[in-house]
C-alpha cells in the first residue's frame, strides 16, 4: 500500500472551500438585506395608505358615501410607492379590511389597510429555497366623518333640548373627537 506524503494542493482546496463559503454567507446576508428592505418599504406604503384611508372625508352628508372614495385614495397613494416594479411577484393590491364585517368592539381594533406579497428566501451555501408570504398591517381604522359627527351631535343634543329636531334649529360643532 502506497500511502501519499506529498500536500501540494492543500493550501488550494482549503482556500476554494473557504471562499465558496464565505461567498455564499455574503449573499446570503445580502439577501436577507434586500428582504428586509422591501418588508419596511412595503409597510411604509401600507402606512401612508392606512392614513389617507383613516382622514379622507369628501363632506358627503351620508357616511355611507364615504368608504369606498376613501379605498380609492388609499390605493393611489400605495400606487405612487411603484412596489410592483421592487417585487417581482406582487399585484400591487391594497386591501381594505370591511368595517361592517367587524360589528364588536373587541374586532373593531382590526379596521384598516394590508398588503400580502410572497418572497424567496435562498440559502446558497445549502442549496435551500424557502417560499415567504408577507403581510403589511396599518389599523389605523376610519376617522368619523364631519356629517356622521355632526349626526352624533344632534342626537345627543336632541334629549337634552327636549325636542327631536334641535339640528335643524341650532348645532354646535367642536373636536371632541367625535
Amino acid at each position: 500500500m502506497l500511502i501519499l506524503r506529498n500536500k501540494k494542493g492543500q493550501s488550494t482546496i482549503e482556500f476554494i472551500l473557504s471562499f465558496a463559503i464565505t461567498v455564499g454567507f455574503v449573499f446570503s446576508f445580502y439577501k436577507i438585506a434586500i428582504l428586509y428592505t422591501n418588508g419596511y418599504l412595503v409597510h411604509y406604503a401600507t402606512f401612508m395608505a392606512g392614513r389617507s384611508y383613516m382622514v379622507f372625508d369628501n363632506n358627503a352628508s351620508d357616511p355611507a358615501f364615504i368608504d369606498q372614495p376613501a379605498r380609492q385614495k388609499a390605493q393611489a397613494v400605495f400606487q405612487k410607492f411603484n412596489l410592483t416594479e421592487l417585487l417581482h411577484d406582487f399585484d400591487g393590491r391594497l386591501e381594505v379590511n370591511d368595517p361592517s364585517a367587524f360589528n364588536t368592539p373587541e374586532n373593531a381594533l382590526y379596521i384598516g389597510v394590508f398588503a400580502e406579497y410572497e418572497d424567496v428566501l435562498l440559502t446558497p451555501i445549502f442549496g435551500n429555497k424557502q417560499d415567504l408570504s408577507m403581510r403589511s398591517d396599518a389599523y389605523l381604522g376610519r376617522e368619523p366623518m364631519r356629517s356622521e359627527c355632526f349626526l352624533r351631535i344632534c342626537r345627543a343634543m336632541g334629549p337634552v333640548a327636549g325636542r327631536g329636531d334641535y339640528c335643524e334649529v341650532h348645532a354646535t360643532l367642536f373636536d371632541n373627537g367625535c
